[in-house]
This record gives C-alpha cells, structure tokens and sequence, in this order.
C-alpha cells in the first residue's frame, strides 16, 4: 500500500531537519523538481508535484524524514504546511 505523497497538515520537526533559514529557490514547470537555498535538487514524488506548484521563491521551508524508502525526504512549506516526498537529485 503506498502512502500519501502530499499532505496539508502543519509542519513539524524531524529528526535531522534543516536549518529553519531553509527556502524554497525554484522548480522545473512540471514541478517534479526543485532547488533548495542550500544548493541542493530534489527530484519531487509524481502526487506531489502539484503541491510545489503552489510554492514561491523565498518561501521557507522544512526538510524532513518522509519515512519511504523511494522518496526519503519530506519537504514542507512553512507557509501552507502542504508537503512533497523526495529525493535528492544532486548539487547546483
């Protein structure tokens, strides 16, 4: 059974989760992948590629444990609490 890929629940902490001057830096129209402040990419679950759509530049985020093998980060708007499974996808 998969789990849900998207949630609009409040963020919350997670083991090991990034500095809370983490935002979200921009996305390919699609939405299957974005950039973080830190420089990092992250290859976005295909269910929560509609939730990054919404997201903003500068807007912070939270990145977490999704708990998933396939998509193991949990990145959430701190803004709208709505959050995408990922996984990364390297350096920029």
């Amino acid at each position: 059974m998969a789990a849900p890929a998207c949630r609009s629940n409040s963020p919350q902490s997670a083991p090991g989760s990034a500095p809370a001057g983490l935002t979200f830096t921009g996305r390919r129209p699609d939405g299957r992948e974005i950039a973080l402040s830190n420089r990092t990419k992250w290859s976005i679950q295909p269910a929560g590629a509609s939730a990054t759509l919404r997201w903003q530049p500068g807007e912070p985020v939270q990145l977490g444990a999704s708990g998933q093998p396939v998509w193991p980060a949990a990145i959430t708007s701190r803004v709208s609490g709505a959050t995408a499974f990922a996984r990364p996808a390297g350096r920029f």
